[in-house]
């Protein structure tokens, strides 16, 4: 009779054992799936930040255009430095456009961007992961060029990711 007892109690603890697994594996599923969302809802956190970084500094360059044809310039005049090899940042928290890259700016990422009141390229405030530049390319090479293609880049890395967003707009010396 005590040999049938042993043998029970053995059999509550595989069965006990069966029934912790099968919770785990119950578990573990939306685990992973709640943390695969998570992860989704802040890549698209930063490409919708990356997004209005990159329209921010387009339309800044696109005000400095305005401004200076109503002035009687040449609309690139404030610009005419930043150039494909010459990357600059514009932004709106700024009355300058940043040129001539120092020790801070990468060539192939830009400027790194820091958080005060707004995010900025002057290095006022708490850092971010987030770069950018932008830079003019001539649309022709022959004659006097009135037409640029204006190329705003800002980039990000999340973990060990590089992740890059790109905006162009071509520009004239018409405010048309």
């Amino acid at each position: 009779m005590n040999t049938t007892h042993h043998t029970t109690r053995a059999f509550t603890i595989i069965e006990t054992l069966v029934a912790v697994a099968i919770l785990m594996i119950a578990v573990a599923g939306p685990l992973v799936i709640a943390s695969r969302g998570l992860r989704a809802a802040l890549y698209s956190r930063d490409q919708m930040i990356a997004s209005l970084l990159g329209q921010e500094s387009m339309e800044v360059v696109k005000n400095i255009r305005s401004n200076n044809i109503s002035l009687g310039l040449n609309w690139v005049q404030s610009l005419g430095t930043c150039v494909v090899t010459a990357p600059c940042d514009a932004s709106a928290l700024s009355a300058t456009i940043r040129s001539g890259c120092s020790i801070e700016c990468n060539w192939s990422t830009g400027y790194p961007l820091t958080f005060s009141s707004g995010y900025r390229s002057d290095g006022q405030g708490e850092p971010t992961l987030f770069r950018r530049m932008f830079f003019l390319t001539p649309m022709s090479t022959s004659g006097p060029i009135d037409e640029y293609t204006v190329n705003v880049v800002v980039s990000w890395t999340e973990g060990t990711v590089p992740n890059e967003l790109r905006l162009t707009s071509q520009l004239t010396n018409s405010t048309r």
